[in-house]
């Protein structure tokens, strides 16, 4: 079957949206979760991947709110009198949940950068697949050959992501 240079172009996108949120989703597990999902593992499309992103930046969210929620306990439990050791650690303490809040919106905004962009190649790469094969009209006026049913689609542009990655250019 020949592939269309456009499709084969997009599923090379496709490809590397799915690279660039699996990437994202094994940094985002490795600096917050591995110690609390020793099994975890990747989903392997880019929507799964993008729910698990997405699914961790709102962890990371309630272990640092958890850590502010304690800091305020430790506060208002604090002594009356002016006791400097525990003013420092608390201090290094809001210090470090105000250092990690900046970090998870860091992080969420890669996440949401990254989710956007491989959501779009992926529909670039499904439209380019779609077009490059569809036979039919659109307008309404008699089509000169019948269109492709949504089956035929699905396995044109199955077959051409699939022989993409078996002929080595998905990395």
């Amino acid at each position: 079957m020949n592939i269309d240079p456009k499709a084969l172009e997009a599923a090379r996108a496709a490809e590397s949206a799915k690279r660039e949120a699996l990437a994202l989703a094994r940094e985002l597990y490795s600096r917050w979760f591995r110690d609390a999902a020793p099994h975890w593992e990747p989903f392997s499309d880019v929507c799964g991947l993008i729910s698990q992103i997405d699914n961790m930046t709102a962890g990371m969210g309630k272990k640092l709110d958890a850590q502010a929620a304690e800091i305020e306990r430790l506060k208002r439990a604090r002594r009356p009198f002016n006791d400097a050791f525990a003013e420092r650690v608390i201090d290094a303490q809001v210090k470090e949940i105000d250092r990690l809040h900046a970090a998870l919106a860091a992080e969420r905004a890669k996440a949401r950068e990254a989710s956007e962009i491989a959501l779009e190649k992926m529909r670039a790469a499904l439209e380019t697949i779609a077009e490059s094969h569809d036979a039919g009209r659109h307008d309404g006026l008699p089509e000169p050959c019948p269109a492709h049913d949504a089956d035929t689609m699905w396995a044109i542009a199955t077959q051409a992501l699939d022989a993409l990655t078996t002929q080595g250019g998905g990395e």
